[in-house]
């Protein structure tokens, strides 16, 4: 379990890609929708999703981690906390619904540890893996100001002193929401 070493953090946030809309009182989803690259060509309310979705979806995430990172003053994340298991990431990847695109990601799933500081490039590149469900990760930058945890069914935990106006609008640029239960 990772030690959080912050003071600084004001708050806990989710960015999600399920509208807010289809929550209930009690917060739970209440719409068949996709939750992992693995369901690429099902179908969800008669809507097929695309390869093509898929990526439009993986990459407003990418885009919108990476303002907020930016945003934040941070030019580095660091490997907090890494679960990962190498052997049944490279047989997943032979078989995945995005082959090729996973394949070219085996490198930085391989090397990747817990402790590295990455770039806000190499970040992205694990934050896909994070997304797509090769790597389970917690990130924070060198100052504490920042932690981003990637959940399962496209999760993504903000842990930030800027304020909800600020994240809100972030999320919203990039057809995300923000706490959305």
């Amino acid at each position: 379990m990772p030690i959080n070493n912050s003071k600084n953090y004001q708050s806990m946030h989710e960015i999600v890609k399920y509208s807010p809309l289809f929550y209930d009182a009690n917060g739970v989803f209440h719409k068949n929708e996709w939750t992992s690259c693995s369901e690429i060509g099902k179908s969800f309310d008669g809507k097929k999703l695309t390869t093509e979705e898929y990526f439009t979806t993986e990459n407003n995430y990418i885009l919108a981690m990476c303002e907020i990172i930016r945003v934040t003053g941070s030019a580095h994340m660091t490997v907090e906390y890494l679960e990962k298991d190498e052997l049944w990431i490279e047989q997943r990847m032979k078989t995945s619904k995005i082959r090729e695109q996973d394949l070219l990601l085996l490198p930085t799933a391989l090397k990747v540890k817990q402790g590295d500081r990455l770039s806000i490039s190499e970040f992205s590149e694990v934050a896909r893996l994070c997304l797509r469900e090769y790597l389970y990760g917690e990130f924070v930058d060198i100052n504490y100001r920042l932690r981003i945890i990637f959940g399962y069914d496209y999760y993504m935990s903000i842990e930030s002193d800027l304020d909800n106006g600020m994240l809100k609008s972030i999320a919203n640029k990039h057809s995300l929401y923000l706490d959305p239960r």
